[in-house]
This record gives structure tokens, sequence and C-alpha cells, in this order.
């Protein structure tokens, strides 16, 4: 794991501190996923101010362009189709795929279709496909804290869980 992975994964764990300190009432009374996500990303934009490393970049919410060009990647059922994508949360640099850091899918624990967003992930960080994300995380979010779930994909795998540090 490099450095800037490293961080990032700090800032989620910071992320989901906040998340689950100030909004716990959405959690709590299993609110939308929508809802979830951005908040979810107002904390995530706000941790990341505190590094140089990110300032370039741009978070989005459910962005869905490649360019000029609508995002997509091939079906889950029918890999032969297209299908429009919009990734939860991204750090990249908007206009190009050079730049793409580390995307996001959230689901709540009681959301029990996941496979969709396990293939989203593969596909937008495979390096031998056109998004190149270096990082993607799929987190389940439960009603607590320390049962969250954080499973990181690279290079188009799901290689690892990543240890749920509740501060």
């Amino acid at each position: 794991m490099n450095n800037n992975e490293k961080i990032l994964i700090s800032v989620v764990q910071k992320t989901l501190d906040d998340v689950y300190i100030n909004e716990s009432y959405l959690l709590q009374m299993d609110s939308s996923e929508r809802s979830i996500v951005f908040q979810f990303g107002r904390y995530f934009i706000k941790n990341l101010e505190n590094y140089i490393e990110f300032r370039d970049y741009s978070v989005d919410y459910e962005y869905n362009r490649e360019g000029y060009d609508i995002k997509q990647c091939k079906k889950v059922i029918n890999k032969d189709e297209k299908q429009r994508i919009f990734p939860d949360i991204i750090l990249h640099e908007r206009g190009t795929n050079g730049n793409n850091i580390i995307a996001i899918e959230l689901k709540k624990s009681s959301n029990k279709v996941r496979e969709k967003d396990y293939h989203k992930l593969c596909e937008l960080t495979d390096s031998n496909y056109k998004f190149k994300y270096n990082v993607g995380l799929f987190i389940i979010l439960s009603k607590k804290r320390e049962k969250v779930v954080i499973e990181k994909f690279v290079n188009g795998k799901n290689v690892s869980q990543v240890f749920n540090n509740v501060n």
C-alpha cells in the first residue's frame, strides 16, 4: 500500500467516524442510501482538505461522465452490452481518465444487492480498462460504527478487507 493509499484509507476512516458521530440519526432510522452517501461526501471533502496531495482533484457524487461521454461499463449479466454507471463518490481529475484516484461505493447492510457494485469497482480499478482508478472501496454501512465493513479493490480485484479502525 503506497503512502497516498494509506492517507485515503485514513481519510475514509475519519469520514466514517464523522458520519457515525454527527449523522447517526440517518443510520438508525434506516434513511435512504443517497442521503447517507451525501453526508459521507461532505465529510470526505472536509477531511481531504488537510492533505495537499489531493487539492488539485475533485470529489464528485454519482458522477457519470467520461469527458463529454456517459460513463459506462460492461453489464454484469451480458458482458457484450454496456450500462451507465454512477459511482457513489469519486476523487479524480475531471475530464480525463489519467488521474482517477479513488472510487467509493457505499451500501447499507440491509441492502443485500451487491453484485453490480462489486462489478463496477472491478471495472473502475482494472488497469487494463479505461478508468484506471488507483483504488476502489466498497463500504457496507451498519447501524453501529464497529460493524462497518470495508473491502478494497485494486487492479480489477477485491484484494482485502480493510481493518475497521473505530476511534
